[in-house]
């Protein structure tokens, strides 16, 4: 996934978002035989065509497990994959706000600001791709449409500094610095 392959054992994804994209690959190695299958989502806020995976709107608690099912053309059983998100994110787009008007925002969506750890594996050494995250998960944001920033994005988390924490979403950097300081909104729910 943007540059990533996760194994089908991994659980792979946790995190999403309104444009998030993955592909199986059937063959285990890329899509070639991915036009042998009949491709079905059990949720219609999941999208599959030729092995794509589209996560097309936000689901609900009630909905977060989802089932892609992909079936031979030639006939035999069908293949499924399952996944079940634990936790939604959005940004605002591309307005950016100090670190109170963007908690704000996020509180009226019924949301709040996520963890440092929630964003990013990166503890001052660089970050790695890897599920449980959005950025370990998901890679570079900028990837994903128009909406998203390579720029840095508010966490919740403070420093004894009295500074805050943001991520680069380009490469899951974190970063300190002042509350006043301007920043991309970034909220999470819990489902």
């Amino acid at each position: 996934m943007n540059g990533t392959s996760f194994a089908i054992d991994s659980a792979f994804p946790t995190t999403g978002f309104t444009g998030a994209t993955f592909t199986l690959w059937m063959n285990g190695v890329d899509t070639q035989t991915n036009d042998r299958y009949i491709w079905a989502s059990n949720q219609p806020w999941v999208s599959v065509l030729g092995g794509q995976v589209t996560l097309t709107a936000t689901p609900t608690t009630a909905t977060r497990t989802v089932t892609i099912t992909a079936t031979p053309t030639a006939g035999g059983p069908a293949v499924t994959y399952t996944f079940s998100l634990a936790r939604w994110f959005m940004s605002n787009g591309l307005t950016k706000s100090d670190g109170s008007t963007s908690d704000a925002w996020c509180s009226t969506q019924g949301a709040q600001a996520p963890t440092r750890q929630g964003v990013t594996s990166d503890i001052g050494s660089g970050a790695t791709r890897g599920t449980g995250s959005l950025w370990g998960e998901w890679g570079s944001m900028p990837n994903y449409g128009s909406q998203w920033s390579g720029d840095y994005y508010w966490t919740k988390d403070m420093a004894l500094s009295g500074k805050r924490y943001s991520v680069g979403m380009t490469y899951g950097s974190l970063n300190l610095s002042l509350p006043s300081t301007l920043y991309y909104t970034l909220c999470v729910t819990a489902l």
